[in-house]
């Protein structure tokens, strides 16, 4: 058994895409209000990317998460896709448990981390750095970057704290949404039957679900990752909450939570609706050739 189909990889990097139009500038507003010194709101903060680099500038480090998203969202539904399939295999059941399906979300998380990590790091690095701050200017050119000066292991800053956060971002987040789709397709006699609108409230549920269950850690791993890889002022994990709470009190890992519920609705609506649809138009094209 493959760990990733076909139809879940064109479903899940279609889904990615559309993952990253709708959620880029939410992720961008949210990554500032993270790694900036003071506290800024929303409006503050959008209104400063706005002056500085225009309506274009939401859409800043676009190219990494575009072509990085679209295959960590594809990892992410293939891996669950994946175990699934594996675990229905070995319990010889068509119906898993919601605390069953919630595990094959966190296998999911995992080997999502490994991908995620650098792609976020690339991500991060361009989106933290000040107005009129150059030494970042591409996704390449900051990979290449990163690279030279540091090797893989500056590749990979941060990824012990993404895959902390992966891990149970995902249990949450495909526990919610199986959950959620196992008991309509009850009611509507079949997963292709249930209605978007459905659809929509569950992907929106497992995204606001994902962000409140794991937030403190997405802030410690921004964090992280935006800090230098030299000289660096955060030693480890448990370092970096420590300052955290030492600077900011409980409040500071809460920083930027609004933009990211607000990504969490529409970018988790969108994902789900286009990898639901795609897998079903998918499947019927292949059934139909069959015959």
């Amino acid at each position: 058994m493959s760990l990733m189909s076909k139809n879940d990889f064109i479903a899940g990097s279609l889904a990615g895409i559309m993952q990253v139009i709708t959620g880029q500038p939410f992720d961008l507003l949210k990554i500032k209000m993270q790694t900036e010194a003071v506290a800024v709101s929303i409006s503050s903060s959008a209104s400063k990317i706005y002056v500085n680099d225009g309506v274009l500038g939401f859409y800043k480090g676009t190219l990494s998460p575009l072509v990085g998203v679209s295959l960590c969202v594809s990892i992410q539904f293939g891996a669950n896709e994946y175990a699934k399939r594996m675990m229905k295999s070995y319990t010889k059941s068509s119906q898993l448990p919601v605390p069953v399906l919630a595990m094959c979300g966190g296998f999911a998380g995992f080997c999502n981390a490994f991908v995620a990590s650098p792609i976020e790091l690339i991500r991060i690095k361009l989106q933290a750095q000040k107005a009129g701050t150059h030494k970042f200017t591409g996704s390449v050119q900051t990979l290449k970057y990163l690279y030279s000066h540091h090797g893989i292991s500056g590749v990979f800053q941060g990824l012990n704290s993404t895959i902390l956060r992966e891990v149970p971002a995902y249990f949450t987040y495909f526990g919610v949404y199986e959950g959620l789709m196992q008991k309509a397709v009850k009611t509507h006699k079949g997963r292709d039957q249930i209605p978007l609108y459905k659809i929509s409230i569950f992907g929106a549920l497992a995204g606001c679900c994902l962000w409140l269950s794991i937030f403190p850690l997405d802030v410690i791993k921004s964090r992280i990752q935006s800090d230098t890889i030299t000289n660096s002022k955060y030693k480890s994990i448990t370092d970096c909450a420590s300052q955290i709470y030492a600077e900011q009190g409980s409040a500071g890992f809460y920083r930027g939570i609004k933009p990211c519920m607000l990504r969490g609705i529409f970018a988790n609506t969108a994902t789900f609706i286009t990898f639901e649809k795609v897998n079903q138009y998918l499947k019927a094209r292949k059934k139909k050739k069959m015959h």
